[in-house]
This record gives structure tokens, C-alpha cells and sequence, in this order.
């Protein structure tokens, strides 16, 4: 079984786009440029582990999307169930 917890980002910086040494605050403002993390539900399910069941969640601030991203969580990836939620009742709901 796998119960995958919550995505900690959706983004990240790419290691060839870290900066060697600590970026000085005389420079200056900063602008980053994030890149999508890789999603990995696919291939969990289809080469990692294709018999396991597998739970993962689908965190939202838009009513609208939530259940229709949850579904096709479960369309696209084959999860066996997604926890949707609602990211300002996570806690009561």
C-alpha cells in the first residue's frame, strides 16, 4: 500500500539553476524561476509498483476544481482513492 502525503511543492529550482554561493541582499530584488515538479503517480503505478493500492491527495483553494481535478487524478494516474480537500476547511473537513 502506498499513501502518498501531500505534495510538500509544486514547484522547485532545478539544481543547474542553484546558485553556487549565498544570493546577497545588496543585489538587490530577486526574481525566481520555478519549474513544475515532476509528477511520478504514473509511473508508480505503472512500473513501480502496479499491484499496491494506492491513496493521494488533491489539495484546492477553488470549489470548482476540486472534484473534477480529484477524478482525474484517479483517471489519469489509476489511483484507488484521492482525499480532496479544500485548503481552508484541511482541517475541519
Amino acid at each position: 500500500m502506498f499513501f502518498l502525503a501531500a505534495a510538500v511543492s509544486d514547484f522547485y529550482v532545478p539544481w543547474s539553476k542553484m546558485e553556487e554561493h549565498k544570493i546577497q541582499s545588496a543585489g538587490g530584488a530577486l526574481a525566481l524561476s520555478l519549474q513544475p515538479v515532476p509528477k511520478c503517480l504514473g509511473r508508480l503505478r505503472s512500473e513501480w509498483a502496479p499491484r499496491a493500492f494506492c491513496v493521494s491527495f488533491k489539495l484546492e483553494t477553488d470549489a470548482a476544481l476540486l472534484l473534477r481535478k480529484a477524478h482525474a487524478s484517479i483517471d489519469a494516474y489509476a489511483m484507488h482513492m484521492v482525499v480532496a480537500n479544500m485548503l481552508h476547511t484541511r482541517k475541519d473537513r
